[in-house]
């Protein structure tokens, strides 16, 4: 179609208006090429009473109405269907009415938020009142959520991998807006790292613990925010961690006080720790190191929640001898590596048969 179609002024302004009124008068269905839905890979053409103009590409981009492509709404033809009252334009009402019949991808849901975080919209309350009943969902087989309830947003971009809790809006979206747009314009706040660590913690969710990949993840998020616990908190991580295979082994998913870090005098019969460890100066030069930044767990962290930093007994077994000299050098060994003890290592020293005796 030429950009120059159905203009008053083409060929003049007086054989334009004949033209426009002749065809007009004809009173026949006129079609027009439309976007049923904003997911359509092709256009339809549809009867023009039955579709809408929409002003914004962000409106293209979110509203389950059959609209006009953004590029060929400029054109003059649809000027003139309009002014007959052949075409519809959306306006905010029509789009409020929509979206509390519809539920939004992912993707959708961004366009959405961005139109309402646009200059076009200045009424905060209308906002509110969309946000009040946009459902949306990831894919078309996840299940639908509600912006309605959500309270606040992953500022700490936590991994995909692991669930969020139902009020809070994932990385993947809120990374498309700025702290401003969604305290300001989207009324949320940043979900802080106590929150999510309750919601772990919590009864329901700690089949994620027995999980080789999101046990992973969750203890190298509980490693590098543990400089921000409080004593109440690792108290609480730490009892709660101690009844659940949570540690991923070379023998599977063990309890804390069952793992091992690795070690050279390390038994191959023992449950060597497999994952990514963040290696403090003070450990075991001989462990193993892992050049990837992946999932980094800290020893230290594993420490305080009850894994084995020695294996007592591969210690002394190490040293099969029995006399003055190999006890002095056992003794020796053990007030080295003493800092690096766990509870549960001073409880199987204190047990070993060559300390009773």
């Amino acid at each position: 179609m030429a950009p120059y179609s159905f203009q008053k002024t083409v060929p003049s302004e007086k054989v334009g208006a004949i033209i426009l009124k002749g065809f007009f008068a004809l009173k026949n269905d006129i079609f027009v090429p439309t976007k049923r839905l904003p997911s359509a890979n092709n256009l339809s053409l549809v009867i023009s009473t039955q579709t809408f103009l929409a002003d914004s590409k962000h409106i293209h981009g979110f509203l389950p109405l059959p609209l006009i492509p953004f590029e060929l709404s400029k054109n003059h033809f649809f000027t003139a269907l309009k002014e007959h009252s052949l075409i519809h334009m959306t306006d905010k009402s029509i789009i409020e009415e929509s979206l509390t019949s519809s539920a939004l991808l992912s993707n959708e849901l961004i366009e959405l938020l961005k139109w309402l975080c646009s200059s076009d919209i200045n009424d905060r309350s209308y906002t509110k009142r969309v946000l009040s009943v946009v459902r949306y969902h990831e894919t078309i087989n996840s299940p639908i959520s509600y912006f309605g309830k959500l309270n606040y947003y992953d500022a700490l971009n936590i991994s995909l991998v692991l669930p969020l809790p139902s009020n809070v809006l994932p990385i993947s979206i809120a990374e498309h807006f700025s702290q401003e747009q969604l305290h300001h314009n989207l009324f949320l706040l940043p979900c802080n790292f106590k929150q999510l660590i309750d919601f772990y913690l919590s009864e329901n969710q700690q089949y994620l613990f027995n999980n080789v990949k999101t046990a992973t993840h969750l203890l190298s998020y509980l490693s590098n925010s543990s400089s921000h616990f409080s004593e109440p908190e690792w108290i609480k991580i730490k009892n709660t961690l101690s009844e659940i295979k949570c540690i991923p082994t070379t023998h599977g998913m063990k309890l804390p006080k069952e793992s091992y870090l690795p070690s050279h005098i390390l038994r191959s019969d023992r449950p060597a720790i497999t994952l990514n460890l963040l290696v403090e100066k003070t450990t075991d030069s001989q462990q193993p190191r892992n050049d990837s930044n992946e999932n980094l767990v800290s020893v230290y962290f594993l420490k305080q929640i009850g894994c084995r930093m020695l294996d007592i007994q591969s210690i002394i077994e190490n040293d099969s001898r029995k006399n003055h000299e190999s006890m002095q050098m056992l003794i020796e060994n053990l007030a080295r590596e003493r800092n690096s003890m766990s509870d549960a290592d001073f409880n199987a020293l204190k047990n070993t048969k060559f300390l009773q005796g």
